[in-house]
């Protein structure tokens, strides 16, 4: 995103380097930014502003480490909500995104509940076509989720199961 100039609507010029940049992404990381374009300024109207005081490669640095602070979030908020609510019919796909974004929080996630739901996954038609399809990851799910089973399970108390009206 930064490296790119496509969509880019706003230049930062610093020591007379030019940042191409999106002013959504700046106004969003930064309240500085966010007074300076947020009204009928100067620098809004023309799409571009001149920092003094600061040197091109510090700015860069920072630019860089703010747009990763981002993504970073984005991708944690992500996982957070794919880890509410697994189902045996969207375990499949929750692995892939899992080991897409490389998350091991939601993958642990997806570990524990193969390894209490493992008949009714292993039915389902879309752990058919992963077997297939990405077999080192079903491989390693499968023995990650054997070692859970192996090491946690049989601490967990089971639960009574009640009954209506006792």
């Amino acid at each position: 995103m930064l490296t790119s100039q496509r969509f880019a609507d706003f230049v930062v010029v610093v020591e007379g380097r030019e940042f191409n940049l999106h002013r959504c992404v700046l106004v969003a990381a930064s309240q500085y930014f966010s007074a300076m374009l947020k009204d009928q300024t100067k620098e809004a109207a023309q799409g571009r502003v001149e920092l003094k005081g600061i040197s091109a490669d510090v700015f860069d640095i920072i630019v860089r480490y703010t747009l990763r602070l981002m993504i970073d979030g984005l991708k944690s908020h992500c996982c957070a909500v794919l880890m509410r609510g697994v189902t045996v019919s969207n375990f499949a796909l929750r692995l892939q995104i899992s080991d897409f974004l490389d998350d091991d929080k939601l993958f642990r996630r997806l570990v524990a509940f193969l390894a209490s739901n493992r008949k009714d996954v292993f039915a389902n038609a879309d752990w058919a076509e992963l077997k297939d399809v990405h077999p080192k990851l079903a491989t390693r799910v499968l023995e990650a989720s054997w070692t859970y089973a192996d090491t946690l399970l049989p601490f967990v108390k089971p639960q009574k199961r009640r009954r209506f009206g006792y």
